[in-house]
């Protein structure tokens, strides 16, 4: 809980002096960066929908719910990030960052084959004085029954999320960088780090129903198209010559406006994660405990779900 709480009140700001650094450095930490995000997004896509029956069956069967719960990332990369621009983290290197997430959610069993549909949702938007944190997940999947007994049930599944967020953070101080001769300061920037993910996910699960508990557990595959980068903008006019702006986005491949500079990355990776868990059934109230891990980074996660299912 301590840990979920910092990636959301994540404030302390660096009281240091104006510090010089290179375009090359800056852009290095945003490939890590970037590199950090696209194993990680795919992963947090995942949150919700992981439902413990690996089928609910054909219509009138249907259900709805909510799940809250968490994916996880390297502190370093974001953290080498913001410390480009004088930020200081409440960040711990030696643990992940949690990525909350949460999700509304429904299924609704298909028609003649033995199909079921899913849909969720989730959007959280939280503004500060100086912190500002966006969250958008939305997708769906289709799950296919392949056996499909009172006991005994498993399904292969495919499907599709879209996610996108962001972390901002009001800086307080001057940052200087230097690039092929040329200069560039930004005096008490507006830091934004920026990403979204775009994922095709199938994915197979088998659960086995014991009166009051059904245990489950499954493997997916996902492939993404991400994003991820910043988006700074400053006090001062960067009075930046147009030949610097040329080089900045020939050699660099940044962004440069009067009053800021960006930059996004894009990376695309396949992943693969298990999960698996426990759920508690008081019919027609499910609650499902999850646990996920994924391979490409070997980060976890976890989530908790409540539904309504008939």
């Amino acid at each position: 809980m301590k840990k979920i709480l910092i990636s959301v009140v994540i404030f302390i700001i660096a009281l240091s002096p104006a510090f010089s650094q290179t375009i090359e450095s800056l852009q290095k930490d945003l490939k890590n960066f970037s590199d950090a995000m696209s194993y990680s997004l795919p992963f947090s896509t995942t949150i919700g929908l992981n439902w413990s029956d690996a089928y609910i069956g054909n219509f009138p069967h249907f259900g709805v719910g909510l799940s809250v719960g968490f994916t996880t990332i390297d502190t370093d990369a974001i953290d080498k990030l913001f410390n480009q621009f004088r930020i200081s983290l409440p960040l711990d290197s030696d643990y992940s960052l949690p990525l909350p997430a949460y999700t509304l959610e429904a299924r609704l069993g298909g028609f003649v084959l033995p199909f079921d549909l899913g849909f969720k949702i989730g959007y959280l938007p939280i503004e500060v004085e100086f912190l500002n944190i966006d969250y958008f997940l939305v997708g769906g999947d289709v799950r296919f029954g392949i056996i499909d007994t009172e006991i005994f049930k498993f399904s292969a599944a495919a499907g599709y999320n879209y996610l996108q967020g962001g972390l901002g953070i009001k800086g307080n101080k001057t940052q200087e960088f230097d690039f092929d001769g040329e200069k560039l300061t930004i005096r008490n920037p507006d830091v934004g780090l920026l990403w979204k993910t775009n994922t095709l996910d199938i994915k197979a699960q088998a659960s086995l129903s014991l009166k009051i508990i059904t245990l489950y557990a499954g493997l997916g595959v996902s492939y993404a198209w991400s994003q991820a980068g910043y988006e700074i903008t400053a006090d001062n006019n960067l009075n930046l010559s147009a030949e610097a702006i040329k080089i900045l986005k020939d050699k660099y491949d940044i962004d440069a406006t009067r009053r800021g500079i960006s930059s996004i990355d894009e990376v695309n990776f396949v992943s693969t994660r298990v999960f698996g868990g426990i759920s508690f059934n008081s019919k027609p109230i499910f609650t499902d405990i999850t646990l996920l891990f994924n391979f490409l980074d070997q980060k976890y996660g976890t989530s908790v779900g409540v539904r309504l299912q008939l």
